[in-house]
């Protein structure tokens, strides 16, 4: 059996150490709001981790899982993560969520699922771009193609 309020307790509180060692190099007015969602983050990390201990949610682990989409998921972030100064937001996020809705979605045929993931990799892109630009007034990169 599997502890797995133990295990997200433990990856919560681990993300919060790192990006709080981080955090520490920021501006005092610049690093308000990283800190603050930080310290909830945080808190919510430690009430896991407290809920674990006193009525543990115990998960049987059935066969070995996908891993190998895991791991290739993992790949396709990162790479996406070092393309975007490069192509720059829109274009390497379109790519990247349509990509991930196509491989992430089992259900229709093979035109249709194509149609639907592009659609939603745009959709997406587009919803992010315009609430981060415009109404956060957020500079995103244009990379070095639209320069």
């Amino acid at each position: 059996m599997f502890n797995s309020d133990l295990a997200a307790a433990s990856l919560v509180l681990g993300i919060s150490a790192v990006a709080w060692t981080r955090a520490i190099h920021f501006s005092p007015m610049g690093g308000i709001f990283v800190r603050f969602v930080l310290g909830i983050l945080t808190l919510l990390g430690l009430i896991l981790l407290l809920k674990s201990r006193w009525s543990p949610e115990k998960v049987r682990v059935k066969g070995a899982g996908d891993y190998g989409l895991v791991l290739f998921m993992g790949v396709a972030m990162a790479c996406y993560l070092a393309l975007i100064p490069y192509l720059g937001f829109l274009l390497a996020s379109i790519l990247f969520f349509s990509f991930t809705s196509w491989l992430l979605d089992r259900q229709v045929h093979a035109k249709q699922r194509f149609l639907r993931s592009c659609g939603a990799g745009i959709g997406l892109t587009l919803l992010f771009f315009f609430a981060f630009k415009y109404a956060l007034s957020v500079p995103l990169p244009s990379g070095v193609l639209w320069g």
